[in-house]
């Protein structure tokens, strides 16, 4: 198990952002990110780009050099936003209501769409339209990831520490839910001396892997250090995000 650093939440110029999708890759493979996940704002345009791109020159694989490229949008809504990683579709979001966004969230998982709910106590309307999440979740077994940091200087921002109080809340109410860092990238900027990277642990640095380990959680935030943490117990190793039996022993 290796872990490889991240970056799940950025933007190109088809939404908000000013990169063009070749800007953006080049951008990340000049900082220490060895895997980028293109999230534009409810569509997969600069990836299929990309993609078709290489397809046209015989290329099947889903790196630009040495950088694995991910699919996924930011689905963005009046009443929230939600990083959605992997899904073969993008799920219609005007049918999404803030009383429940339950029926769309399981449209999403049968899409094998990868659920992390964005900057949750950002300014919403009518500065950011939708920014603040204020849907109603009954099933967060639907969720995969909080993004409780978001953008540069995440642990100076109050709304960073309000996402995190908040996704800790849920986990002691019992709910199994990761917790993710977003650089909401959309421009070139000189990133500050605390941006928080993320890394996710790999067994094999494929896109299948990094599916998995997003579903699974092996993914941590970290504002320098580096970890590779795990337990073994019966002789097996568990990394983070697996099940440990308590009577077995650690």
């Amino acid at each position: 198990m290796k872990y490889y650093p991240i970056e799940l939440h950025a933007h190109t110029c088809h939404s908000d952002g000013d990169f063009s999708i070749h800007q953006l890759i080049q951008a990340a493979k000049e900082e220490p990110y060895q895997v980028l996940t293109v999230t534009d704002h409810n569509t997969f345009a600069p990836y299929e780009q990309w993609r078709k791109e290489k397809l046209e020159q015989n290329q099947q694989d889903d790196f630009d050099g040495n950088l694995l490229v991910v699919p996924g949008i930011e689905w963005t809504t009046f009443y929230g936003h939600m990083l959605v990683i992997g899904a073969n579709q993008v799920i219609d979001w005007r049918q999404a209501q803030k009383r429940s966004l339950d029926p769309q969230l399981r449209q999403i998982k049968a899409a094998q769409g990868i659920v992390g709910i964005a900057h949750p106590f950002s300014i919403g309307s009518p500065i950011c339209t939708g920014c603040h999440w204020d849907f109603h979740i009954e099933d967060y077994s639907l969720v995969d990831f909080i993004e409780v940091w978001n953008r540069t200087t995440p642990d100076e921002n109050y709304r960073s520490q309000l996402a995190y109080e908040w996704w800790t809340s849920l986990l002691l109410q019992g709910e199994r839910i990761s917790c993710s860092g977003g650089r909401d990238w959309h421009r070139m900027e000189a990133p500050s001396e605390n941006t928080a990277i993320s890394y996710i642990g790999l067994e094999t640095f494929t896109l299948t892997e990094v599916y998995q380990s997003l579903r699974q959680g092996n993914f941590y935030i970290s504002l320098g250090p580096v970890m590779e943490l795990s337990f073994q117990q019966a002789h097996q190793n568990y990394y983070m995000g697996d099940n440990l039996l308590p009577e077995s022993g650690i």
